[in-house]
């Protein structure tokens, strides 16, 4: 394994001091972790490593130590183990200074880096403000980052609990009754953690798209092929996946020395869903598509071929839905990679005495055949990659 440390410092606001009282004991003080001692094993440790400093901000991270990196039990030092199982999910094994020891499961089926670090935030949040119970206690930090040594420790922590035995209450002055929210202790960390490890914060994604553009239902005529080209898009992502965003696309389609190029923008909105590693958009667009044609001349005036003369411009809506899967690359602010199709489903029309289809002849006369379709039921299949950025402090 490649030695390597991560460390990522920060400070802890401390807490409000309470009032002294004579009975209270000195275990109810919320502690406060600053250096945490990690040993991964089954995972990979620069991924485990790059979550927990984004979710850790505050606590100095290192995964390579010696009987000098361990200090006296009762200071601020933990001892967290992040361990992949054979069976699936993910064993999380934390120490405390003082000798408390816990454990806990993260069942397979999802991310587990993510969902194993997010768990591990929770569970050391609960400790320091004193709202979980040790499964263990009187338990040694691990020597080392040694193998030997951590495998040690999760014996330690395999063993049947001894029986804790509740400290006398002493009698204490009555305090006046103050209305407080209760905070319920959860029987298991996931009951505290969300459905989806991290949601992520607002994201802002580029996308390009290659494809092609097939005319449907009547008027039809010739191939069904209306154009190929690309599509640019950016689409900003709420926390909740709400999504809108502007989508550029040009098409071109050539036939007898005349080509027809199209120049469509639109805005979208919609939702974003995401499972796992799957990612769903569905968006609906209204845009605006101006057209004309050309040869290798340059731009064919209108009165020289067979074509609406006001009807230049195609008024439409879309539905667009993009299945892919995501990629999570180890980069600050770089949210996701989502590689899938691109698949859209829309209809248009253009002005000309009324809202119709057009179709492009090459002489003015009406009776010539048709060269392209302007308008009408269509339907864009394509390729696209999204990269998403994240943006704001919810964006880890």
């Amino acid at each position: 394994m490649t030695l390597c440390t991560l460390t990522l410092l920060g400070v802890l606001g401390a807490a409000p001091a309470r009032p002294a009282a004579p009975a209270e004991p000195a275990s109810s003080q919320e502690r406060g972790f600053t250096e945490a001692l990690v040993a991964v094993r089954g995972l990979p440790l620069a991924a485990v490593g790059a979550e927990l400093a984004l979710r850790l901000p505050a606590i100095a991270l290192t995964t390579q130590w010696d009987s000098g990196g361990v200090r006296k039990a009762g200071d601020s030092q933990v001892y967290v183990a992040v361990l992949g199982e054979a069976s699936g999910g993910v064993r999380i094994e934390v120490i405390t200074g003082d000798g408390q020891g816990f454990v806990r499961h993260v069942p397979a089926g999802g991310d587990d880096v993510r969902e194993a670090t997010a768990a591990i935030a929770s569970l050391l949040l609960a400790i320091e403000q004193q709202e979980v119970r040790a499964d263990r206690r009187d338990v040694a930090l691990p020597a080392s980052s040694a193998a030997a040594d951590v495998e040690a420790a999760t014996a330690q922590l395999e063993q049947d609990p001894e029986p804790v035995e509740p400290e006398p209450a002493e009698p204490e002055a009555p305090e006046p009754v103050v209305d407080q929210p209760v905070t319920a202790e959860p029987a298991d960390i996931r009951s505290a953690l969300p459905d989806s490890a991290a949601p992520p914060g607002w994201e802002v994604g580029t996308t390009a798209a290659l494809g092609a553009l097939v005319g449907l239902l009547a008027p039809r005529y010739g191939s069904l092929l209306q154009g190929a080209g690309i599509s640019l898009a950016a689409t900003a992502r709420a926390p909740g996946g709400t999504s809108f965003g502007l989508r550029l696309r040009y098409f071109a389609r050539e036939r007898d020395a005349r080509r027809i190029q199209r120049f469509r923008i639109a805005l979208a909105g919609g939702y974003t869903y995401r499972i796992g590693r799957f990612e769903l958009p569905l968006l609906g667009e209204l845009g605006a598509e101006p057209w004309w044609i050309v040869d290798d001349d340059g731009r064919i005036p209108s009165n020289e071929i067979g074509a609406p003369g006001s009807g230049r411009v195609v008024f439409g809506a879309a539905a667009r839905l993009q299945p892919g899967f995501l990629i999570r690359p180890n980069v600050p602010r770089l949210a996701a990679v989502r590689l899938g199709a691109d698949l859209a489903v829309g209809g248009g029309f253009v002005v000309d005495g009324g809202a119709r289809v057009a179709l492009v002849s090459a002489e003015p006369d009406p009776e010539s055949d048709p060269l392209f379709r302007v308008g009408g039921l269509e339907v864009s299949v394509g390729v696209g990659a999204t990269i998403w950025f994240g943006i704001g402090s919810g964006s880890q």
